[in-house]
Order: structure tokens, then sequence, then C-alpha cells
């Protein structure tokens, strides 16, 4: 089965979005979750980093799916935490990069204007099962089944794809990123 992640940034939203969950450090999804929700309990930021960590878990199985991942070159120049935590995010991503089953590309900067600004979206393909489109925003997720939908989104994919780095021009340009911080 294939698991495809595309966070990219909504049309009416200036921020990039953070790197993928199933690529985050602790420390990272710690600083994301305090800064959009500042008034959170420290128990419940807790559960919640818990609860990102463990599903990471799925990529440290023998039986790992392929996880494709398309990421603004935005998240990875946002400031985040405490000083270093992009650095280890950055040291994390290019580690998690190596993996066999796991691809992340970049949409850099210079593209300007592409398909993935309409905002972030995960596309799962399962062995003898229909694909389906999760689509997420501020507060709500929805799912969607009808072919209709998932042909669009192939379509978005593609032209993001099309815009973004090969994996090797990507983990030369987060190295780049990270060289930059110091």
């Amino acid at each position: 089965r294939d698991l495809h992640s595309f966070p990219t940034r909504r049309s009416s939203d200036l921020r990039a979005p953070p790197v993928p969950g199933l690529l985050q450090t602790a420390e990272y999804a710690r600083a994301i979750i305090q800064g959009v929700e500042p008034t959170i309990s420290e128990a419940e930021l807790d559960n919640l980093v818990a609860a990102r960590m463990a599903r990471q878990a799925l990529l440290a199985r023998a039986s790992a799916p392929q996880f494709f991942a398309v990421v603004d070159e935005g998240a990875l120049r946002r400031p985040v935490g405490e000083p270093g935590v992009m650095q280890r995010q950055l040291h994390h991503l290019r580690v998690a990069a190596e993996q066999p089953h796991v691809t992340l590309r970049v949409v850099p900067l210079t593209t300007g204007a592409h398909a993935g600004l309409r905002g972030p979206f995960v596309i799962l393909e399962f062995a003898g099962e229909p694909a389906l489109v999760f689509v997420e925003n501020h507060d709500t997720g929805l799912i969607l089944e009808e072919e209709a939908d998932l042909a669009a989104y192939r379509l978005a994919l593609g032209t993001i794809l099309h815009a973004a780095l090969a994996p090797a021009a990507t983990t030369d340009l987060i190295t780049q990123i990270a060289a930059e911080l110091g």
C-alpha cells in the first residue's frame, strides 16, 4: 500500500504549513502544536506529541508502507521552536529520506503559484481497496472516495510533482537550508 502526503500552503494563508507529522521530531511537533494552540495544557500537549510520535511507528515497521511526501520550501525555512529545533528537524528529514520506503520532494519557493496552494491533502492507496483522499483544514478533516474527486487530486498531484525538486535535489536543498541556519 502507498501513503502519499502533500502538505502545501492554502491559497488564503501566506504561512507554509509544517512538515508532515510522520516526519516530525518530537520537539518540532511540540513547538508546532504550541504555536497553533498557545493555551493548550502541558498534559494535553504531551499527549498530542506522544500520539504523533506513536503514529510514526508505521514507518519503522518491517512492512512499512511507501510514503511519499511533498513539502513546500517555506515549511523548511520557517523558524519553529527554540534555536536548534529546525536544524535537528532538517537533519531528521535527511535521514528519513534515506529510507527505501520514504520519498521526500520539496516544491521550491522559486516555483511561485502551483496547484498545492489550494491546501494540504493526502492520497491513501491500499492493495485491493479503493483509494481515498483526506483533506484537512483548520477544524476538520474530510475523506473523499468518489472517482471524480480522486481524479482531481491525482491531477493536482501531477502538477505539484512537476514543480517539485527530484529527491536528490531535495536532499541538497535541505542540506543547504540547514547550513544557512548554522
